[in-house]
């Protein structure tokens, strides 16, 4: 099922929601920006409101730095105050770090502070929580000492402004910023070795014996023999079922831990559907991998050409001993899946419309996965004249609908509230006579909030609408899901060996439960049915909470008993403040592997203590990794692609090749007229991507846009792009600033690709992006 992605609803479906899927991320305070070093981030790049005096100017607000006093605003004691670092490009920020003045000349710090970030130095937005609230960072130390603070939700942003609320004497900050660094698609690992990747999605040809089981066959396992196969196996392989779509980009191979036993020589299958197999091929001829010299070695190979599929087999044709193997797999997402949810975004990027529009509050900009609640950024209604305003989203085929997330205006006047969804297959009367999936709709203003429908509905179309007069329906972001979303413990039964309520289970930090003092605390949450458990967060008050333990299984009664204990890897404790005023900590438990059950059993073993816990969330999926879909190559980039990597085949004055950047405010790329019907625009992608969608705009400064186009590829050779062996004609945009994204259902490798417009309004204009991941591959240049 085709998604279509915007360029930021990459930054911001990352920086305001949802966290996505399989395998960790390196971690975050490994990767600095380099605010501390002048070399990196130039002095120039620091500002400030004020400052002390030339000692503490901003300049000197580097972490560690020197050469100053640390930067000190003018005001002693004022909230007005800010110092900001401009990092130069956008970045994925996950962690903060910050020291007060320098010690030996200044005995002054900052105890608490806000974080806003901005793409362009004007627009800026509150860091806000997992609840939506203005998160408040909290200094835990003197000047010299430094704080690391998570981000509990990375923020994609290249503007970084820290403001003190809390200061002991005067505002003196030193700061570093750290930012995740996504790996190439060769080296993102799937979580075989890991445990992350389920023993039910390994299967095997067949085993030597029980000992010698599929699911051993994981990079790394020593505590048994590897996978092996029967001695009659003519064509042993060992397949994995990633459960969606994944480009892999590269896999490892080792022997048996266990004994001198190892696949020398393999061959790879691929397939969508489990059906239907496809052998790896390079050039044509089909590719015969070199694997192993010995039991423990690990031997990598990288696919030039990848492959996307939901299935592979690793076929061995050559073995030393019995045929016994050890594997990872690499590679990325093909489509979006976020940490909240089972199964996709229904409604990203899907084909919407709206009873009426105001000014430039397009229908789409509520699928667009920014996250922003300003007006700009929604959807809106006219108000004079109408009644009953909907908006509608097609989902391109009959779907099962569970549950929507709506974002809101962030102004009360807009909010929404008594609105109705509805799903089906009929379009007249704003989907009145749908399937009701949720009445009295209210979600404050600058709130998201989930909604349940009361049993799973399908449909084509979802709608929602405010019925009555003088009514204005306003959407931030709205996303559609087939199965219920984490976090899985939400509004869930409790029950428990202390006073603890369900206020822990409500979604709401702010309402926290004591239990009485005693010996071994416990609770237990029943998630309805078995689920896939892969962390759990726990929000508590600022109190003792070592040797807290979670296990996961079948048995509601004895919690280790026949239940698992879930792996117990902490990350490190994440301290805010929330709006009553009183302090939090947040302490994740990871599951690796994951395990599968229907109770969680949190408790405290053999300790006579008081736990005052505020929220428990179970989540099926763990870390953070974006799709090929909402990888943006950045051709709107200036510092990635320059000017010389755009050409065209004609263009006029001001509207030059280099124009056609998505959002581009200095103009777009428009022929000298519209004689030629095989007018082009084209971006030499340098590298060899993976190409999975794009982008298109009209010019932002007349009204001139490409109502369709084509596309063009070149690898090895120019090649049209077609589904189902037509060629596609995509549909453009209607408005001249209005984004349309199409993803490409037929993934195609390409180090360049061409634009050509077939219809458009008033005079062809372009303003593109492109979406996909590099891999390596060798290509010939085309021809001049």
């Amino acid at each position: 099922m085709a998604l279509r992605l915007s360029e930021l609803a990459v930054l911001l479906i990352l920086s305001s929601r949802y966290p996505d899927v399989s395998g960790e991320l390196p971690d975050c305070f490994s990767n600095p920006v380099g605010v501390a070093t002048p070399s990196i981030i130039f002095d120039r790049q620091m500002t400030a409101s004020s400052r002390n005096r030339p000692s503490t100017r901003a300049a000197y607000g580097r972490l560690n730095d020197k050469r100053g006093d640390g930067w000190c605003s003018l005001e002693a004691k004022s909230n007005a105050e800010w110092l900001q670092v401009d990092i130069g490009k956008t970045i994925q920020a996950c962690g903060l770090a910050t020291q007060g003045g320098v010690p030996s000349t200044r005995r002054e710090w900052v105890k608490d502070f806000k974080l806003d970030y901005s793409f362009d130095g004007e627009n800026w937005k509150n860091y806000r929580d997992e609840n939506g609230e203005v998160m408040v960072f909290r200094r835990m130390v003197n000047s010299s000492k430094t704080n690391q603070h998570k981000l509990p939700l990375p923020v994609y942003a290249r503007y970084f402004r820290f403001l003190p609320t809390r200061r002991h004497e005067r505002n003196c900050l030193r700061v570093e910023i750290y930012e995740f660094k996504i790996p190439g698609c060769q080296d993102i690992e799937l979580g075989l070795g890991n445990g992350y990747f389920l023993d039910r999605d390994i299967s095997s040809s067949s085993v030597l014996n029980t000992n010698t089981p599929a699911k051993n066959g994981r990079l790394n396992y020593t505590g048994g023999s590897s996978w092996c196969a029967a001695t009659n196996d003519s064509q042993p392989y060992l397949q994995f079922d990633f459960e969606k779509l994944y480009i892999i980009c590269a896999v490892s191979t080792q022997g048996n831990s266990q004994g001198d036993q190892w696949v020398k020589k393999y061959t790879l299958q691929s397939s969508k559907d489990g059906t239907t197999w496809t052998d790896y091929r390079e050039a044509g001829i089909l590719k015969i991998f070199t694997a192993n010299i010995n039991r423990n070695n690990t031997k990598k190979q990288t696919l030039c050409n990848g492959i996307v599929a939901r299935f592979l087999r690793i076929i061995a044709q050559e073995h030393y001993g019995n045929c016994c193997m050890r594997v990872e797999t690499f590679g990325t997402p093909l489509t979006q899946v976020t940490l909240h949810v089972f199964s996709d975004n229904l409604a990203h990027w899907k084909p919407t419309s709206q009873s009426t529009i105001f000014k430039e509050r397009f229908a789409s900009n509520a699928v667009d996965g920014l996250f922003v609640d300003s007006g700009p950024s929604c959807t809106r209604t006219i108000l004079r004249g109408t009644t009953d305003p909907w908006w509608r989203v097609d989902l391109d085929q009959v779907q099962p609908v569970s549950q929507v997330f709506i974002l809101g205006r962030d102004n009360i006047e807009r909010r929404i509230n008594g609105a109705e969804i509805t799903v089906g297959n009929e379009t007249s009367k704003g989907g009145a006579t749908n399937s009701i999936c949720v009445r009295d709709v209210l979600v404050p203003e600058g709130k998201g909030k989930f909604f349940r429908c009361n049993m799973t509905l399908y449909g084509r179309h979802l709608f929602i609408r405010i019925p009555g007069s003088s009514k204005i329906l306003s959407l931030c972001e709205v996303e559609v899901f087939s199965s219920i979303k984490s976090n899985l413990a939400l509004n869930q039964s409790l029950k428990q060996s202390s006073t603890w309520t369900n206020t822990v289970l409500d979604g709401d930090i702010r309402s926290c439960a004591k239990g009485t003092f005693q010996k071994d605390h416990w609770m237990r949450v029943d998630l309805g049915v078995p689920r896939v458990v892969a962390k759990v967060v726990i929000s508590h008050k600022r109190m003792w909470i070592d040797g807290l333990e979670v296990w996961i299984g079948h048995d509601s009664g004895n919690r280790d008993n026949t239940n698992l204990r879930c792996g117990g890897q902490d990350t490190s404790e994440t301290a805010f403040s929330v709006k009553t005023a009183f302090s939090l900590k947040q302490r994740t438990i990871f599951c690796l592997p994951r395990l599968v059950g229907k109770f969680v059993f949190i408790g405290v073993s053999n300790a006579d203590k008081t736990l005052y816990l505020c929220e428990v969330q179970v989540y099926s999926q763990s870390s953070t990794r974006m799709a090929c879909q909402t990888q943006a190559v950045e051709v709107a980039n200036k510092n990635i692609f320059p000017e010389k990597s755009f050409s065209a085949s004609s263009f006029r004055e001001g509207d030059e090749p280099y124009n056609a950047r998505l959002r581009s405010g200095m103009g777009a790329w428009s022929p000298r007229d519209n004689s030629n019907a095989d007018d082009y625009v084209e971006i030499n992608l340098g590298n060899v991507f993976f190409i999975c969608a794009v982008a298109t705009q009209g010019s932002p400064h007349r009204k001139e846009w490409t109502k369709s186009y084509k596309l063009y590829l070149f690898l090895e050779d120019w090649m049209i792009y077609k589904e189902n062996d037509t060629e596609k004609i995509f549909i453009g945009n209607s408005h001249r600033n209005e984004i349309v994204q199409h993803v490409l259902v037929e993934v195609a490798r390409a180090r360049i690709i061409r634009f050509q417009p077939v219809d458009y309004h008033i005079h062809k204009a372009l303003r593109v992006e492109v979406y996909g991941i590099r891999i390596p591959a060798v290509v010939k240049a085309p021809e001049q």
